[in-house]
C-alpha cells in the first residue's frame, strides 16, 4: 500500500516537472521574457501605487474589468455566470491579503495579483515557445522571433498587466494546446481525466473557452471522441455540471447581494473584526478602520441585473439590438440565465468588416493613439476607432502585411493536424464574437484567447520559407516600439 502511494506521488511529481520544468533551450528566452513581463507589471504597480493605502481603485484601462483586484481586496460571492470558478480560485489570494492587512495595515492586493500575472504570463510564453519549437517545428531562433511577435502585440501586453481574468485564461488555453499538440505528435489521445481537468480549469475561468478543450480532444481522438465511454464522463457530464454550477452560483450570489441583508451582515461582521484587532493589541484607530473596511465593506451595493445594465448602455450609446430579439420567459432556468449573460450582450448592427479591420487586427495589434484605453462603452469613444495622423498608412500597411503572412501561413500548414486543431479553437471565438457579435465593440480585449493563432500560422510559413523572418523582424520592432510607447505614456502620466 505504502509503496503504491509512493509510486503514484513520484509519477505525479514527474508529470508536474515535465509541464512546469524549464528546459535548457528555454532558459535564456525565458529570462528575457521574464524581464519584459516584470517590467510591464512594475509599470502597472507604479500606476496603481495608491492602492497600498487605499482600498478603492480607479481602474480605467479599455474594456478590462478589475475582477482580480476586487476579489483579492474583499472576497465575496459575485454573479459571474461566464466565469463560474474564477472567484473561488481567487479565495486563497484574498485570504493572504487579509492576513497581510491585519499584520501590516497595508493593502498588498496589487502585489499579489502581479505575482499571479507574472507566473501565468511566463508560462504562457513557455508553452507557446514549446508549441512553435516542438509541434510546428521551427528553429529555436525562429521560435524566439515568433514569441516576440506575440508579446509585442498591444492587447497581449495589456493582458499580462491588468487585474482581469484574461491572463489566466490565456495560460489555460496555451497549456491545453501544448498538451494536445504533444498528444498529436506522439500519436496519442487526450485521456478522459486529462479532458476533465483541462475543461474544468479552462471553463471555470471563462465558460466558453471550455469548448476549446473539446475541440482539441476531437482532433486527438477523432472517431473515439463519440464513444459513449468517453463522451459521457469526459464531455457531457462536465459540461452539464459546470453550466449548472454557474447558474446556481450566479443565483446564490444575487441572493447574497440583497441590499438589506448585506448591510446588516456587514455592520455585524465589521464590529467583530474591530474587536478582534483590538484583542491583537492594535490600538491605532486609523489602522483599525483601514483594515476593517477592507475586510467588510459597508457600502450599499445596488442590485442591477446584467439585462438592466445592458439596457442602460444601449440607450446611452444608441447601439442596435442583440441577435435574438425575442427573449425567453424570465425565470430561473439556465436558458434565461444564458440569455441575460450572453445573448443580450450581442450586437447585430455593428459592421463586421470595420470590426475586423480596426478592432481585431487593428487595436488588438497596434493600439490606437486616439481615445487611448477608453472603454468602448464610454459615450465619448466611437465604437470603431480608425488610425489617423502621419503614421496612418504605416499602421494599416503593418496590419495588411501581418494578415497576408497569416493567410499564407494557413495555406502552407493546411495539411497539419495541429493547425486544424487550433483553427477549430479559433472557430469558437469567430462564432461568439464575429457571428453572434458578443463583445464585438471591444473584441480586442479578448486577444489572449486567440491571437497566438497568428504566430503559430506564420510559423508554418517560416518553416518552409525561413527568409520570411528577415521581413518580419522590422515589423516586430515597429509594433513593439509603437505599443510600449503608448502604454508607458498612459501608465506613467495618468497618475
Amino acid at each position: 500500500m505504502l509503496l503504491g502511494k509512493t509510486l503514484v506521488i513520484k509519477v505525479m511529481l514527474e508529470k508536474i516537472k515535465y509541464i512546469f520544468g524549464i528546459r535548457q533551450e528555454e532558459r535564456i528566452p525565458t529570462l528575457f521574457a521574464l524581464a519584459f513581463i516584470i517590467l510591464l507589471n512594475v509599470i502597472s504597480l507604479y500606476h496603481f501605487r495608491y492602492t497600498w493605502g487605499d482600498l478603492n481603485i480607479d481602474f480605467n484601462v479599455s474594456g478590462f474589468d478589475e475582477y482580480m483586484y476586487i476579489q483579492t481586496v474583499r472576497w465575496h460571492m459575485t454573479p459571474l455566470f461566464r466565469h463560474p470558478l474564477f472567484i473561488f480560485m481567487m479565495w486563497p489570494f484574498a485570504k493572504l491579503n487579509e492576513l497581510l492587512l491585519i499584520f501590516t495595515g497595508r493593502n498588498f492586493a496589487m502585489l499579489i495579483i502581479t505575482v499571479l500575472l507574472v507566473g501565468c504570463s511566463l508560462y504562457s510564453f513557455i508553452f507557446l515557445f514549446r508549441i512553435l519549437r516542438n509541434i510546428v517545428g521551427v528553429t529555436q531562433k525562429q521560435a524566439n522571433i515568433l514569441c516576440a511577435l506575440f508579446f509585442s502585440m498591444g492587447y497581449i501586453m495589456l493582458t499580462i498587466m491588468v487585474p482581469d481574468s484574461f491572463c489566466p485564461s490565456m495560460f489555460c488555453i496555451l497549456l491545453t494546446l501544448w498538451i494536445a499538440g504533444e498528444k498529436l505528435r506522439n500519436n496519442k489521445k487526450l485521456s478522459t481525466w486529462q479532458t476533465i481537468i483541462l475543461f474544468i480549469l479552462t471553463s471555470g475561468i471563462t465558460l466558453s473557452n471550455g469548448l476549446k478543450v473539446y475541440a482539441c480532444a476531437l482532433i486527438t481522438r477523432k472517431k473515439s471522441f463519440f464513444n459513449w465511454r468517453y463522451l459521457f464522463p469526459a464531455v457531457l457530464f462536465p459540461l452539464l455540471g459546470i453550466v449548472t454550477f454557474a447558474k446556481v452560483q450566479s443565483d446564490l450570489s444575487w441572493e447574497i447581494l440583497d441590499k438589506e441583508s448585506l448591510i446588516n451582515d456587514s455592520i455585524s461582521n465589521r464590529q467583530c473584526v474591530v474587536d478582534s484587532l483590538k484583542t491583537l493589541g492594535i490600538t491605532d484607530k486609523s489602522k483599525i478602520e483601514f483594515i476593517a473596511n477592507s475586510i467588510w465593506n459597508t457600502k450599499k451595493i445596488t442590485h442591477i441585473t446584467p439585462k438592466e445594465e445592458n439596457e442602460r448602455w444601449r440607450r446611452k450609446n444608441g447601439v442596435g439590438s442583440p441577435i435574438l430579439t425575442n427573449a425567453p420567459k424570465q425565470d430561473n432556468s439556465i436558458i434565461s440565465a444564458a440569455y441575460e449573460q450572453f445573448v443580450y450582450w450581442t450586437d447585430n448592427s455593428l459592421s463586421r468588416w470595420d470590426a475586423i479591420v480596426d478592432n481585431i487586427f487593428g487595436e488588438g495589434i497596434q493600439i490606437h493613439r486616439d481615445y487611448t484605453f477608453m472603454d468602448a462603452y464610454a459615450k465619448e469613444r466611437p465604437v470603431i476607432v480608425k488610425y489617423s495622423g502621419k503614421t496612418k498608412m504605416i499602421n494599416y500597411a503593418v496590419e495588411f502585411f501581418l494578415v497576408l503572412l497569416l493567410v499564407l501561413g494557413i495555406f502552407e500548414g493546411r495539411k497539419e493536424q495541429f493547425l486544424w486543431m487550433i483553427s477549430l479553437c479559433l472557430c469558437v471565438d469567430i462564432l461568439i464574437h464575429l457571428i453572434c457579435g458578443f463583445g464585438l465593440e471591444e473584441v480586442y480585449i479578448y486577444a489572449g484567447h486567440w491571437m497566438f493563432f497568428i504566430p503559430v500560422s506564420i510559423g508554418y510559413l517560416i518553416k518552409r520559407f525561413p527568409k520570411v523572418t528577415v521581413a518580419l523582424s522590422p515589423i516586430i520592432c515597429w509594433i513593439f516600439i509603437w505599443n510600449i510607447y503608448i502604454i508607458f505614456e498612459y501608465y506613467l502620466k495618468s497618475n
